[in-house]
């Protein structure tokens, strides 16, 4: 199935596969899931699995790292949503667990060769379309992976979702089935709401200075300022290096005649090349390998193989910087002229070559290549003086950790300085460089005083600048005054405070709704203006989507019977939502787009219920303990998922 996903999906496999490394990995933190950490608090057992308190801590800190990254200056966490998060992180890891113990049991797996290759190919690893180390190793350190445990968790990621796609893409919809959804989705509702907004209390709530202090001394830590350090660094620059390079020509003729292949028109081979592309059915590839192989053999027996491949056969001259297979290479290297391989399997299909033609490389005269001789010989000499400082500058620095004064001295560097930053670094210049603030805030370096080790920087072509830092200034973290935050505690009191009010008030109002009470007593009774809404579809746009969502999940009550629900909105407020009418919907096509698009929609939505069901018979059947409960729970009982199952209805 792999396989078929990546030769059907290319488009979609790296996003897929991007989020699963997004959510699965960072949000998730499934790192290590499955391996045991004595020393740590066990949370959760799966089968006798166990889930660190550790694991969860990670998890969580990628979350908070990614809302932060998201949000900006409009992130916030506060004790509440830590709280939920926490428990929202336990719940997946026991999901994830339970699912991998179940691909293992089933044998799902995947090979080293095939996740090597969706490696390579993601775009997040990429720059400018290849596969770049640098890339990818940068990736994983600021996710906190170590290589071998990225691939483990990537590896567990692709089997859950390889089992998820076998149910995707083997579920159907009957032609009725397709006519009454299309009816749901078109159906109209009258409903009506009171939205009670924590903002009608403002001018009543008053939060006491003595309330403000008290919440100053009890949550310090919430009030830090961020530690910040500066530091002393020197930096081998390879642009300075470059510049006191000055060629005479005698030492560019000879450089050229020492390198004279460097400087000749390269060996060209004249092939006949025959392709069968890969298809995405076995047999096919079958028989195209055995035509391959018919054709092979009449050829080598002397029949001509332009006519025998027909339009399967390119005749054309390459040289070794054309050739993006290394298989085509090589075979190309073993055959004469006249000459043909045996078929042989690339990631394009089955393939043949013949060698038709060989022209040698030849000389090209130094006038016509001097530019080039030049810029060559300059590189060289760049790349070995670097190194040979760099090599100075590590012996220097290791061997001194703690200046760079002596380092300085004996390679002529200036000691540079830079003004005091936080682990967030810069947006620009030195600071902004992430391997220079890591470098900056490493126990080695920050706690215990030494010199880094040498950091490239500047690698963006060519050779990369070095530089080696040291802490020079240090300014721990410290709560902020009192009175520099008394007025943002005061805020966020009164915020509290208001949200409280409002959904006291909601409780009463939805009890008022509940006991029959008329909405225009309970208008006059609160204060309150009642929204009615009239024949809206569930694809509104111009209504709260939560107040949407929840009025289509009410249920027609029956007679004498009040159906209304009491809901938190993003911004704080309370809606208590009245169910009035339900109109049927036509069986018109719901969404702009073809019929067959709308049928691929209910078709993946029912494979992914069909999974999530499974899923849950997984977790139902398992043996799930909850450490802290001291009990046994199933992942079906949680509060979290009474609300999915909610937004289901």
């Amino acid at each position: 199935m792999l396989r078929t996903m990546r030769e059907k999906m290319q488009g979609i496999i790296a996003g897929a596969i991007v989020g699963i490394i997004a959510i699965s990995f960072a949000l998730w933190g499934i790192q290590n899931y499955l391996h045991e950490t004595s020393k740590a608090k066990v949370l959760a057992k799966v089968n006798g699995a166990k889930i660190t308190e550790q694991q969860v801590a990670v998890a969580y800190e990628r979350a908070k790292r990614i809302s932060m990254s998201r949000l900006g200056s409009d992130f916030s966490f506060d004790q509440k949503a830590q709280a939920q998060l926490k428990k929202q992180i336990l719940q997946q890891l026991i999901k994830n667990q339970v699912i991998a113990i179940a691909t293992k049991k089933m044998n799902f797996g995947i090979s080293p060769e095939q996740l090597q290759m969706m490696i390579m190919e993601l775009p997040i690893f990429q720059v400018n379309g290849h596969f770049s180390v640098e890339q990818y190793r940068e990736a994983l350190a600021k996710l906190n992976f170590t290589e071998a445990d990225f691939l483990d968790d990537l590896e567990r990621a692709l089997v859950m979702t390889q089992l998820e796609r076998g149910f995707a893409e083997s579920e159907f919809i009957l032609p009725n089935e397709i006519e009454l959804t299309k009816t749901l989705f078109n159906q109209q509702r009258d409903f009506g709401y009171f939205k009670i907004s924590p903002q009608l209390f403002a001018k009543s709530t008053k939060i006491s200075d003595a309330d403000i202090n008290d919440y100053y001394k009890k949550h310090q830590d919430e009030f830090l300022t961020k530690e910040k350090v500066s530091i002393q660094y020197i930096q081998i620059s390879g642009a300075d290096i470059k510049n006191k390079i000055h060629p005479t020509s005698e030492l560019l003729q000879k450089y050229y005649h020492d390198n004279i292949l460097g400087f000749s028109t390269p060996k060209r081979w004249q092939i006949v090349s025959v392709l069968f592309p890969n298809a995405t059915d076995a047999k096919e590839n079958a028989a195209a390998k055995q035509q391959l192989t018919d054709i092979f053999n009449k050829a080598k027996a002397g029949q001509n193989l332009e006519q025998l491949a027909k339009d399967k056969a390119h005749v054309t001259w390459v040289t070794i910087k054309d050739i993006s297979s290394p298989e085509i290479a090589q075979h190309l290297s073993k055959l004469e002229v006249g000459q043909i391989s045996e078929p042989f399997q690339t990631k394009n299909g089955m393939q043949l070559i013949k060698v038709l033609a060989v022209d040698a490389p030849k000389p090209r005269p130094f006038a016509e290549v001097s530019e080039q001789v030049k810029k060559t010989y300059m590189q060289a000499q760049l790349t070995q003086s670097f190194y040979e400082m760099n090599d100075k500058l590590s012996d220097l620095t290791y061997t001194n950790s703690d200046s760079l004064a002596k380092a300085a001295t004996a390679l002529n560097l200036e000691i540079k300085t830079t003004p005091l930053f936080t682990i967030e670094g810069e947006k620009t210049g030195l600071l902004a460089n992430k391997k220079v603030v890591k470098a900056a805030f490493s126990e080695a370096v920050l706690k215990q005083g030494y010199n880094s080790n040498p950091i490239e920087i500047n690698a963006k072509g060519g050779t990369p600048d070095v530089i080696v830092l040291r802490i020079k200034d240090h300014q721990p973290q410290i709560a902020e005054p009192f009175a520099q935050v008394k007025s943002t505690i005061q805020e966020k009191l009164q915020q509290i405070a208001m949200q409280k009010q409002a959904a006291d008030l909601g409780e009463k109002v939805f009890a008022a709704i509940q006991g029959g009470k008329s909405i225009a007593d309970i208008s006059k009774q609160y204060n309150l203006t009642w929204q009615p809404v009239t024949h809206v579809k569930r694809t509104a746009t111009n209504l709260d989507q939560t107040i949407l969502r929840n009025a289509f999940s009410l249920t027609k009550p029956k007679s004498g019977e009040v159906s209304a629900k009491k809901v938190e909105l993003k911004d704080g407020s309370v809606a208590i939502i009245k169910f009035g009418a339900i109109y049927p919907g036509g069986s018109e096509q719901p969404f702009s787009g073809k019929a067959e698009d709308f049928t691929k929609m209910l078709e993946k939505n029912l494979g992914a219920y069909t999974f999530s069901v499974f899923a849950q018979a997984l977790q139902n059947s398992a043996k799930i303990t909850i450490e802290d409960e001291s009990k046994t729970e199933n992942a079906n009982k949680t509060e979290d998922e009474s609300k999915a199952a909610d937004d289901q209805d």
